[in-house]
């Protein structure tokens, strides 16, 4: 049944906290648009921040920004993915607005997105706009949310999950094959969305909460047209197949990448220990309010944000006490707390007995971090605060008082608490050099951590027993929780700056040539256009010689090593060797990582193939005429038949044509560029064209096409319908 809140001033009261606090902590998080800053802590300015200049650079330009020069000697951004380069949104911002105005907003939007979403969706399933408001923003304004802004494309993909989830439910229970068309198409497009954005483990999680509230309407008799699953399922499929220009080039990079093979131990790096339950009821506990078992914590670190508010077991205990009275809510609550204690369990990672199970299913080798499912936690933990807020503003509208012996369950969160922090500090006493016992805060401090669940609980209690505005000061101080918890980290640890300011701030090597890299895992230092031999990216790509060793540093003409041994110091790479270069002798060898300590560096290269090479007097002239992202030309005059090499790194998108004529490339070195140059002068374009982004964007096409031409079909089918009804055939 549907209730409003107009004719209740609790419930009026109540909304008017909620979007007072969602207004002000919206405002909070656009502050850098208003001084020209951004927020720029870990990823967000040391990955994210950095090519996102890079592409805003190029689109100016008007380079190629799927490949970036800039990392890695080249690297196939595109195919790197968490860009989105192909999404529309991001080509829009980034075209027309200055590189820190578009990124704070395609940071800022993901916020409203997901609260708007999030409100429609609860609001639908609770029907209190009130109760849906304080859920929209525990969820958007969580912990998790909050303090993983600095994965500011994770954040995109979440806050197109409620609306998935509104289509999702037109689709299964909607009577109107108008209305389903049309709902299938906004699924299609917005998984498609999701997958341009580029972070395809989200897309996941997203999917499994889409699968899991199908199944829960199925379940409950509540989407039992026939035909409901395979309109979902096809939308989804064709959504992912209209992804396609970003899901090919991915699975291309991946391909060519580390993460291909990686060791068994990867795909369980950032498993959430199980001491970090304690935060669910004592968030303050720890010194960096988590543990990490992996390495001692120095900051609050974002993959193990388990604490979903103060609000949320006073909540789940007010659930219990009412489990029996709860109405048609109650199967929405309990099939959130299964989907949230399932997500919990998965979090684990190799501390649980659940998730090396789960790993062993097809691509998820190729993810870490486990701990990233306690997103699926908190938007649980938000639907089921949600729900026992709306049972009790409807009490409170009734005017219900209840005995106080049966509130005693809301003792239960408080004891937990102290029992958890005792258990605790008991564990630390036994180690007391350990990680845990250097982790957990002052016992004073510890002794205090049930405060904040304590007065949750005390104002359910409150507004139990009559005292009505208790529920306005729980949501105000559910907001005020939040803002401790997530904000005050955000204002503290991360002050916007000005991009200009954050380039300024980087290390600066000794002066290098324009030809020549430094070797650092700093991205930053690409914002000044310094090329780096290394960088800092998920799909590192594979190197066939140790890209630490001497020859490859010298190959890749690094000029400039950044020691890695702590003292901030810089070494001088012995002659390194210029971008381009000529030879006429090489070593023909499939398996050049040994190879390359047989060969003077400077006067021979190593190659797969026998390339018939002509001896001359002297080696050619060679100039550079342009060097752009994805994009090399360079002139070259020769007396014979010679090898020119660009210290580019090798993939097998790049062509090469002499005069208009394409050429093949040949591997060098194992890892870069080479083509063949006879005798003569000429002109050498290397062009950046991978097919696997050609292949991708063609496979977009189909789904695109495919997703419009079905919502056509069925439009038009409806319409005949009508006509053959009303008689006019």
């Amino acid at each position: 049944m549907r209730t409003t809140s107009l004719n209740d001033p609790i419930g009026r009261l109540v909304t008017l906290v909620a979007i007072a606090a969602s207004l002000a902590f919206l405002l909070v998080l656009a502050w850098p648009l208003t001084i020209g800053a951004v927020w720029h802590a870990d990823d967000l300015g040391t990955f994210h921040l950095p090519f996102r200049l890079f592409q805003s650079r190029c689109l100016a330009q008007g380079d190629d920004p799927r490949w970036c020069p800039l990392v890695h000697c080249g690297f196939y951004l595109h195919g790197e993915g968490q860009l989105g380069l192909d999404h529309p949104c991001h080509q829009i911002l980034y075209a027309f607005l200055k590189t820190e105005y578009a990124f704070q907003l395609e940071f800022w939007l993901n916020y409203p997105l997901l609260f708007a979403g999030t409100t429609l969706f609860l609001r639908r399933r609770l029907g209190r706009l009130d109760a849906a408001l304080v859920g929209a923003l525990l969820f958007t304004f969580s912990g998790f949310n909050i303090i993983h802004y600095v994965h500011i494309n994770a954040l995109s993909v979440i806050a197109q999950m409620p609306w998935l989830l509104l289509l999702t439910e037109t689709i299964f229970r909607s009577a109107d094959k108008r209305t389903i068309a049309w709902a299938r198409l906004g699924l299609g497009a917005l998984t498609a969305s999701q997958v341009l954005i580029g972070y395809p483990q989200y897309v996941g999680f997203s999917s499994v909460v889409e699968l899991a509230f199908a199944a829960w309407l199925r379940a409950n008799g509540l989407g039992t047209r026939r035909g409901a699953w395979f309109d979902w399922a096809t939308a989804k499929l064709l959504g992912i197949v209209a992804g396609g220009s970003q899901l090919l080039p991915t699975w291309q990079a991946l391909g060519d990448s580390w993460r291909a093979k990686p060791p068994r131990e990867f795909s369980t790096m950032n498993s959430l220990h199980p001491w970090n339950l304690v935060q669910l009821f004592a968030p303050y506990a720890f010194k960096f309010r988590h543990f990490n078992d992996e390495t001692e914590a120095t900051l609050p670190f974002h993959e193990f944000v388990l604490y979903a508010g103060a609000i949320a077991p006073a909540t789940w205990a007010w659930l219990w006490i009412r489990r029996r009275d709860l109405g048609n809510r109650a199967s929405f609550a309990k099939g959130a707390a299964l989907i949230g204690i399932g997500a919990l369990v998965l979090s684990l990672g190799r501390h649980g007995y659940v998730y090396p199970w789960f790993s062993r299913l097809p691509l998820a080798t190729i993810f870490r971090g486990p701990s990233r499912f306690v997103l699926i936690v908190h938007f649980a933990t938000s639907c089921l605060a949600s729900v026992a807020l709306a049972d009790l503003l409807d009490c409170a509208k009734a005017r219900r008082r209840f005995e106080a012996r049966s509130l005693v369950p809301l003792l239960w969160p408080i004891g937990i608490a102290a029992v958890s922090v005792a258990a605790l500090a008991l564990a630390a006493s036994f180690d007391r050099d350990g990680l845990l016992a250097r982790e957990i805060v002052a016992t004073k401090r510890l002794c205090v951590a049930p405060f904040f669940v304590g007065i949750a609980s005390l104002l359910i209690f409150i507004a139990a027993r009559g005292g009505r505005f208790a529920l306005v000061v729980l949501v105000g101080w559910a907001a005020a929780d939040a803002a401790s918890y997530g904000f005050d980290f955000l204002l503290r640890h991360d002050p916007p700056l000005s991009i200009a300011t954050l380039i300024e701030a980087e290390p600066t090597p000794p002066p290098i040539g324009n030809d020549f890299r430094v070797r650092t895992r700093n991205n930053g230092l690409s914002m000044r256009g310094m090329r780096l031999s290394g960088g800092y990216v998920a799909l590192a790509p594979r190197s066939v010689i140790d890209e630490k060793s001497l020859a490859w540093n010298r190959f890749a003409g690094v000029e400039w090593n950044f020691a890695e041994d702590g003292s901030n110091r810089w070494e001088a790479v012995d002659g390194p060797l210029p971008r381009v270069r000529l030879v006429d002798r090489v070593l023909v060898d499939m398996h050049p990582r040994d190879s390359v300590a047989r060969i003077d560096l400077a006067k021979s290269a190593v190659v797969p193939i026998d390339l018939k090479l002509e001896s001359s007097t002297g080696i050619g002239s060679v100039a550079t005429v342009a060097d752009r992202p994805g994009k090399i030309v360079i002139g070259t005059h020769v007396d014979s038949r010679q090898l020119l090499i660009v210290n580019e790194r090798f993939h097998e998108g790049w062509r090469a044509e002499i005069g208009g004529r394409s050429v093949p490339i040949v591997r060098t070195n194992g890892d870069f560029l080479g083509v063949v140059v006879d005798k003569g002068r000429h002109v050498v374009l290397f062009r950046f064209d991978p097919k696997s982004h050609r292949d991708g964007v063609l496979l977009g096409r189909v789904g695109w096409g495919l997703l419009g031409l079905l919502t056509a079909a069925s439009l038009a089918r409806e319409t005949a319908r009508d006509k053959r009804r009303r008689g006019d055939w």
